[in-house]
């Protein structure tokens, strides 16, 4: 895999980081759910899992636990991004999970049975593992902590479930489309070059092409042929560790998973740059919120 820049890193984290949502509420920050990346932690579970667990740093391949290992523990990523593969033994068609997510334990948390799951870190990653039981002694006392605790495992199996749905229904560039949608959703801002009047996504690097390949289950040949595609039509344009995307490239796979979600009209507008312009306005608001400006 091509080697990510300490400053790619420090992008990826602070998009949680920096809009860490106050713990009153665990909808201040609807991110819509999107398939290959998981749901948005909550910044009072995520503060619970770093107090009662350890870290732990892996390198590039290392697995979260050992195959065939039942694995009690809850894991949150803290840096770098882990790889999930649900009964998959060859490491292909994974999904991802970056800074503030769960990296796995969420399957079986709370019963208990063995969960075919296979997890690794696919950079260099930071982890917090938290045995499950010093978890459910602090929800058994606290009802509603185990709710919220509920609703984002609940998240996390909605994400799992549009991964299958795009594997399932879709065909290979329109899971690539639907990856780079999910991926702007998360880390992508709109942009106009100067002297520019057409606005861009701009968002970091989507990952190197290798592990696009096992997102979408296609060659890194044929990746790499699809985005010297959109390079020659001038949808997509690389600056280092940065990419600029059309959004009419990504919006027709944004509308498909809205659907597909049955997410509320109101909830989300229906283009993802407005999307986008929404979501960013209300994470800037969470900031001044946090800092105390409001």
């Amino acid at each position: 895999m091509s080697k990510l820049s300490n400053n790619w890193y420090d992008n990826l984290r602070d998009r949680y980081f920096s809009t860490d949502t106050p713990a009153s509420s665990p909808d201040l920050y609807p991110e819509p759910i999107v398939p290959w990346i998981a749901p948005r932690l909550n910044s009072e579970i995520f503060r619970l899992i770093l107090r009662l667990g350890q870290t732990q740093k892996l390198s590039q391949g290392e697995p979260l636990f050992a195959r065939g290992y039942e694995n009690e523990d809850l894991f949150v990523v803290c840096r770098g991004v882990t790889a999930r593969g649900f009964g998959n033994l060859s490491q292909e068609r994974i999904s991802l999970s970056p800074p503030g997510r769960l990296a796995a334990g969420y399957l079986n948390f709370f019963s208990g049975r063995n969960a075919a799951e296979h997890c690794y870190a696919l950079t260099d990653a930071e982890v917090c593992r938290c045995p499950r039981r010093l978890l459910n002694a602090v929800l058994d006392k606290d009802s509603a902590l185990a709710k919220l605790c509920m609703i984002q495992f609940e998240y996390c199996h909605l994400s799992d479930r549009l991964d299958l749905a795009c594997h399932s229904l879709l065909d290979a560039k329109d899971r690539l489309k639907a990856y780079m949608m999910s991926w702007a959703v998360v880390y992508g801002d709109l942009h106009r070059g100067e002297g520019e009047e057409r606005t861009w996504i701009r968002m970091l690097s989507p990952m190197p092409m290798r592990v696009q390949s096992l997102i979408v289950n296609a060659s890194p040949n044929w990746v790499d042929r699809m985005i010297h595609e959109w390079r020659k039509e001038d949808l997509w344009r690389r600056d280092r560790e940065w990419v600029l995307v059309a959004p009419e490239l990504l919006q027709e796979a944004y509308v498909w998973v809205r659907t597909l979600s049955g997410i509320k009209p109101d909830l989300f507008p229906m283009e993802l740059c407005r999307m986008l312009e929404c979501l960013r306005e209300q994470e800037a608001n969470l900031r001044r919120q946090n800092s105390g400006q409001v």
